[in-house]
């Protein structure tokens, strides 16, 4: 069973997030979310810390502006700020082209273990998507530039 798990995920998250677009289309649904979104995995670690930290910036310069998601459905017309390049990789092909699209990419090279090829592959491809990359190390800033 627990091989099923990512590709039952999947599948819930275009189901429900197909919804969302449907309804939106149809005028049956509108985003009453704040205007800029920082989505983290939902566990409390260091990237939902510097999600906690971007929003209560914005949060205590201009109120209603910001919050902190997990998941980022039925968001239309935003600015959506991923905490994690691999977690906007879950979401990437099912979010709408109304939003604009920010994404941490704290670490990650091929060399790094058999899955992140395939990572840095699909980061690469879907790059032109993003508004901003955000990095926290110069070292990481030149190697994508170099890709």
């Amino acid at each position: 069973m627990p091989a099923f798990r990512p590709v039952l995920a999947r599948a819930a998250r275009r189901g429900v997030a197909a919804t969302y677009a449907a309804a939106h289309a149809a005028h049956l649904y509108r985003c009453r979310s704040a205007p800029v979104a920082f989505v983290t995995e939902g566990v409390e670690w260091t990237i939902h810390w510097i999600g906690e930290g971007y929003v209560d910036a914005i949060e205590s310069r201009r109120p209603g502006t910001a919050q902190l998601l997990g998941r980022p459905y039925g968001l239309f017309g935003r600015i959506v700020h991923f905490g994690s390049q691999f977690h906007w990789q879950n979401w990437a092909e099912i979010l709408p082209a109304s939003n604009r699209y920010v994404v941490n990419y704290f670490h990650g090279k091929p060399a790094d273990g058999p899955e992140m090829p395939r990572h840095v592959d699909f980061f690469l491809e879907n790059c032109p998507r993003l508004e901003r990359v955000v990095t926290a190390a110069s070292k990481v800033t030149r190697r994508l530039a170099r890709w």
